[in-house]
C-alpha cells in the first residue's frame, strides 16, 4: 500500500482517475475472489495484496472527486466522504467479525464482494468536468 501511495499520483497523471478507480475496483474483486478460493496461505497473501493496492489508491482519488463536486464547499464534501470512510472502518471490522463467527472467515470477506462491484459501477462518477468558461 505505501509504495502505491508513494506513486499513486504519477499513475493517476498517467492514466488517469477513472481508469485507476476501475483498476481498484477490479483489484479488489479479484483480491477478494482469489482469498474466497485460496487453497494455501500463500495463495490468499496474494488477494491480500490484491486488496491492498485497491485501498491504497481509491480513497485519494474518492477525495480529490469530492472535493470537485458542485454545490457545497469541497471541505464540506470531503468532510461528509471522510465520515462515511471511518465509518466504515470502525463498523466494517466487527460485521466482518460477526459473520465470520457463523459462516467463517472466507464467506465473511466474500461478502465484501459488492463493495468492490460498486467501485466498479461508480468509478466514472470520479472523472473531473471540463469547465466551460464563457469569453
Amino acid at each position: 500500500m505505501a509504495g502505491t501511495r508513494l506513486t499513486g499520483d504519477r499513475l493517476i497523471d498517467r492514466f488517469g482517475p477513472v481508469f485507476l478507480a476501475r483498476c481498484c475496483g477490479l483489484s479488489g474483486l479479484l483480491g477478494l475472489t482469489v482469498i474466497w478460493a485460496a487453497p494455501h496461505v500463500w495463495t490468499a497473501l496474494l488477494g491480500f495484496a490484491l486488496m491492498g493496492f485497491a485501498a491504497s489508491l481509491i480513497f485519494p482519488i474518492s477525495v480529490t472527486a469530492a472535493a470537485r463536486l458542485p454545490g457545497r464547499s469541497p471541505a464540506m464534501n470531503i468532510a461528509a466522504l471522510s465520515l462515511i470512510c471511518f465509518s466504515g472502518y470502525v463498523i466494517g471490522p466487527p460485521v466482518v467479525g460477526f459473520i465470520a463467527g457463523m459462516v467463517g472467515l472466507r464467506g465473511a470477506l466474500a461478502c465484501l464482494i459488492p463493495f468492490a462491484i460498486g467501485v466498479l459501477l461508480l468509478a466514472p462518477r470520479v472523472q473531473p468536468k471540463l469547465s466551460v468558461q464563457a469569453t
